[in-house]
């Protein structure tokens, strides 16, 4: 009977002892992977790692799908339940109100995650949601578009359109080319990007043509890494090839 009393024992030590090991591993994973979440009018992604024991908290701060600013998470420590660090700015987004050295206490919440930042006597709280496939994809979606990009047009011009953006802010600019040098141009105004299409109004700052009018609502979409379909009020169509990102 002893021996087999020792066997029970045995095997009952090594259930419990396999079912602690899964629960302390499940315990900090909660807070591996990508998550998002929103922050004023920035899109915010987070990728938390754990590797040998060590944490690693990267992240981006996006809008209009260009990435505008980025930070790292200092001093990581997992407790309680709860995972705290500092967030440290590498690039800091055009937002003076924002400080450096910001304390962050991070929860799960079921499928998602909610964190409470503090610094001096100030605090918030916000929510991430893991972050999915399809979100992934269209990451950079600003990216797709930013560089330079010339046609031909039916009008007889050659143009070159410089896309691009500046302290968060979306640039669009084209110069109109002849024979004879530079005959006109202009830039975009409200530019927004929404659904893979950059969407603009046309004010020229020197007509090409006399007649030509300010106003006009334009339609950029990109077809290919090297085609962009630029369309206009009115039913036009051109298509302009990247000469450079």
């Amino acid at each position: 009977m002893l021996p087999r009393f020792f066997g029970v024992v045995l095997v009952v030590g090594m259930v419990v002892g396999a079912s602690a090991a899964v629960g302390g591993a499940d315990e900090g994973d909660k807070f591996v992977g990508t998550w998002k979440g929103r922050i004023d009018s920035y899109d915010e992604v987070w990728t938390v790692k754990r590797t040998d024991g060590t944490w690693s908290i990267n992240g981006k701060f996006r809008r209009n799908g260009a990435e505008a600013g980025s930070f790292i998470g200092t001093d990581v420590k997992e407790a309680n339940g709860t995972l705290t660090f500092t967030r440290k700015f590498v690039k800091k987004p055009a937002n003076p109100g924002w400080q450096d050295q910001v304390t962050i206490v991070v929860k799960s919440e079921g499928e998602n995650l909610s964190y409470v930042w503090s610094a001096g006597n100030q605090k918030g709280t916000r929510t991430l949601e893991k972050y999915a496939d399809e979100d992934k994809a269209a990451e950079d979606e600003f990216g797709k578009f930013r560089g330079y990009w010339t046609a031909d047009v039916a009008t007889g011009f050659r143009v070159v359109m410089h896309i691009s953006m500046t302290n968060d802010k979306i640039r669009v600019v084209a110069d109109y080319y002849n024979k004879k040098g530079l005959a006109g141009n202009f830039v975009g105004v409200d530019p927004s990007l929404k659904n893979g299409l950059l969407t603009f109004s046309q004010k020229f700052v020197r007509k090409p043509v006399s007649s030509w009018r300010d106003g006009k609502l334009h339609t950029l979409e990109v077809v290919s890494d090297n085609v962009l379909k630029f369309s206009w009020q009115g039913g036009g169509t051109e298509n302009f090839t990247r000469v450079k990102k």
